[in-house]
């Protein structure tokens, strides 16, 4: 997806974007295979991708809104010290920079709290993966 600013990554004049956000589907050779996917929603995700030939995958997203909402939150956001976690299983749970290094992971459980306050300030996603081993949801979190 490309941010609402015409001023943001080299994507933009890369790939000449002119409509800011905007969401395009980049074939592996780099490759524009659709442009300006719009309305967003998994329902045209999933379509777009199989019309073209693609197999469509389940993925946690941080941007739009699934039935997983349900099974995992944290607040408050933006936190300074503590993330509180709302579970309807245990959990474990990684948290990642924004470049995707890890910086923590632990196992959580209903009213689980995370004392953040040693991690810099900054966007954090927060990935919860359940006793299987498979990722159920992703989180963004801003710690000031």
């Amino acid at each position: 997806m490309i941010p609402g600013s015409p001023n943001g990554a080299s994507i933009n004049s890369t790939y000449g974007i002119s409509a800011y956000p905007t969401v395009i589907m980049i074939a592996p050779n780099r490759s524009i295979v659709v442009q300006d996917i719009w309305p967003i929603s998994n329902t045209i995700l999933r379509n777009t991708v199989t019309s073209e030939g693609g197999i469509a995958q389940s993925c946690p997203s941080t941007d739009i809104e699934d039935a997983e909402m349900s099974l995992f939150n944290v607040f408050p956001n933006p936190v300074s010290d503590m993330i509180n976690f709302s579970l309807t299983e245990e959990m474990n749970i990684e948290i990642l920079d924004v470049s995707g290094r890890k910086t923590d992971s632990f196992h959580a459980t209903e009213g689980f709290s995370y004392n953040c306050a040693h991690l810099q300030s900054g966007m954090y996603f927060i990935q919860a993966f359940n006793q299987e081993g498979i990722l159920v949801s992703v989180r963004k979190i801003l710690i000031k």
